[in-house]
């Protein structure tokens, strides 16, 4: 029902633990949330192909199995002459928002679309404000589903 792309900058900060600051945690705190909200319902993390590909001789093998294992990679846009990792996002968002609700998770909110009503581009900080309540309430089991609730924090709210 939804699904949550993290961008470049999200995935590096989280594989590379040599980038500091605020904005880095921020950044491995939105995606750790993310895994979260996974575990809870039908949250899908995707992971776009050329993105993958261009840190993957960077991940140690740990990594790699975690991807594999918890994010769908999207190999679609691989191949499309001209495509850099932000074309290929907006095109993967787009064909995935045809089924689902989706999520782009990026600092550079400009350099994202949204086509349609189906996706949202949302900051680190607005989804971690999001993510808490929702992974809050569902502590205290104040609503019906998880996709529900998410629907109504990212795409109502």
């Amino acid at each position: 029902m939804i699904t949550i792309i993290p961008t470049l900058e999200i995935i590096k900060a989280v594989t590379d633990t040599n980038i500091t600051g605020t904005g880095a945690n921020e950044r491995r705190e939105a995606f750790d949330c993310a895994v979260d909200l996974k575990s809870l319902g039908d949250v899908h993390i995707l992971i776009e192909g050329i993105l993958y590909d261009r840190l993957e001789k960077r991940l140690t093998e740990d990594h790699k199995i975690f991807f594999q294992s918890v994010c769908r990679i999207d190999n679609s846009a691989k191949g499309i002459v001209n495509y850099n990792i932000q074309k290929a996002i907006n095109w993967v968002a787009d064909s995935e928002s045809k089924a689902r609700k989706v999520i782009i998770l990026t600092n550079n909110t400009s350099f994202y679309s949204t086509p349609n009503e189906n996706i949202k581009i949302i900051t680190p900080a607005d989804f971690l404000y999001g993510a808490r309540r929702i992974l809050e309430f569902t502590k205290n089991k104040t609503f019906i589903s998880i996709e529900e609730f998410i629907l109504a924090t990212f795409f109502f709210g």
